[in-house]
């Protein structure tokens, strides 16, 4: 069969097949070196927070004895910018929901739609979005979509933050 092709279309097919096989040796090499490279980073990121995460747990205002552990985690490399621009709405919510319960439901719920069109299984959108249904039967629609700490306090037993989902002035 390849005898039949010309000199110039056989050498023109072995430029391709080994271009080819180079550009799939490079992809496989690629995607070995950034799952390397991601694996360490993230095993570099956890060991790097592992002390402030052991301190904020130890800490004696840990589960209902006070915030004391917020300030020791949003100085660790835990803290993104969004943690660290948001985190203190954990600790008090704002007096006007930036983005509340509802508007966080409808982009949780846009997600898992999104998800399922594409057979992506979403398992932690489903259960923030479960979270985020007991949050408005609990009647907190209108907060700040961190009161799922609290919500999550309540759920569990742990206090924390109770009492302001108890107390019906609070709604």
């Amino acid at each position: 069969m390849f005898r039949r092709l010309s000199l110039r279309a056989r050498l023109v097919l072995g430029v391709i097949v080994l271009a080819a096989l180079g550009l799939g040796a490079a992809d496989v090499a690629t995607y070995t070196s950034l799952r390397s490279f991601e694996f360490d980073r993230t095993d570099s990121t956890l060991d790097a927070a592992h002390p402030g995460v052991e301190q904020a747990l130890l800490h004696q205002g840990f589960a209902n004895q006070g915030p004391a552990p917020a300030p020791v985690l949003l100085g660790t490399v835990v803290a993104s910018p969004m943690v660290t621009y948001r985190g203190p709405f954990v600790l008090a919510q704002p007096d006007e929901a930036w983005f509340n319960v509802n508007m966080m439901q409808k982009d949780m719920n846009l997600a898992l739609e999104l998800g399922r069109q594409l057979d992506v299984p979403l398992p932690t959108t489903a259960t923030t979005n479960e979270l985020l249904t007991a949050a408005r039967a609990m009647g907190l629609e209108e907060k700040d979509f961190s009161i799922l700490f609290e919500v999550l306090a309540a759920m569990s037993g742990v206090g924390g933050g109770t009492a302001s989902i108890a107390s019906p002035s609070s709604r």
